[in-house]
């Protein structure tokens, strides 16, 4: 998921517009990577690690591409593992 971030930032910018990415499948990889909790997996390689940067990674994708991008995720899960994910202290 981040090397698909990282992919998708460089294009932006380079300037290319990212109409040659393949939008669906890219959203469909990324909704496939969501866990029940509303966080993120790394990879679709049988991996449970999931964090807030890969959680990062999944939103940023989906800004990027825009449009009813967010559809392709549960956005309320989503919310719901960042709030969980903060300290006693208020940080993350």
């Amino acid at each position: 998921i981040t090397m698909t971030q990282c992919a998708l930032l460089s294009l932006r910018l380079l300037g290319d517009d990212l109409s040659r990415v393949n939008r669906r499948a890219v959203l469909a990889a990324i909704g496939a990577l969501q866990a029940r909790d509303g966080s993120f997996r790394c990879a679709d390689d049988g991996s449970s690690e999931t964090d807030l940067r890969f959680t990062y990674s999944a939103v940023t994708i989906c800004h990027l591409l825009g449009g009813d991008a967010f559809d392709a995720i549960d956005v309320d899960a989503c919310v719901g593992y960042i709030r969980s994910c903060q300290s006693y202290e208020f940080g993350f």
